[in-house]
C-alpha cells in the first residue's frame, strides 16, 4: 500500500521534533523499495517554506533528500477541486486538504503528526497514522 506524507511528520524529522524518528523509519522503508511514497505539491510548497524559515543553510539539501528517498510529488492537477470541496466541507487547513485528497485518490495510507484537522479522514475513508 502506498502512503502519502503530510509536511508536518516530515518537518518533525528534520526538525528534530517528536514524530521524526518514526518518519525517518517510514522513509528508510521507501528508500529500501518496501514502501511507495507520496507528497502532494501543495505540502511540498509548505515542507520547502518552513524549511527556508527555520534551517536556510540546508533546506534545497534537505528537499532534495526527500526526492532521493523516493519521496514522489503528487501534481494538484486533477485534485485541486476535490481539496477545494474537502476545506469547505470540512474547515481544514488548504494544505492538509490536500494531503487528505491526495491520500483519497492514491487509497493511500496518510501519515501526519498531530494536527486536529486529520480528524476527518475516517469521514472521507483516507486511512491515517499517526507518528508519535
Amino acid at each position: 500500500m502506498a502512503i502519502v506524507f503530510d509536511a508536518e511528520p516530515v518537518l518533525a524529522m528534520f526538525l528534530g521534533e517528536p514524530g521524526g524518528a518514526e518518519t525517518r523509519d517510514l522513509l528508510k522503508q521507501v528508500a529500501s523499495g518496501q514502501e511507495e511514497a507520496w507528497v502532494s505539491v501543495v505540502n511540498l510548497a509548505e515542507i520547502a517554506y518552513q524549511l527556508m524559515a527555520k534551517a536556510p543553510r540546508y533546506a534545497n539539501d534537505l528537499m532534495n533528500w526527500i526526492a532521493e528517498a523516493g519521496v514522489m510529488p503528487a501534481s494538484a492537477d486533477g485534485l485541486w477541486l476535490r481539496a477545494a470541496a474537502i476545506k469547505a466541507a470540512y474547515g481544514v487547513g488548504l494544505a492538509d486538504a490536500f494531503a487528505l485528497a491526495t491520500a483519497e485518490h492514491l487509497d493511500a495510507r496518510l501519515i501526519v503528526r498531530s494536527d486536529p484537522d486529520f480528524q476527518v479522514a475516517a469521514r472521507l475513508g483516507v486511512r491515517l497514522h499517526r507518528v508519535k
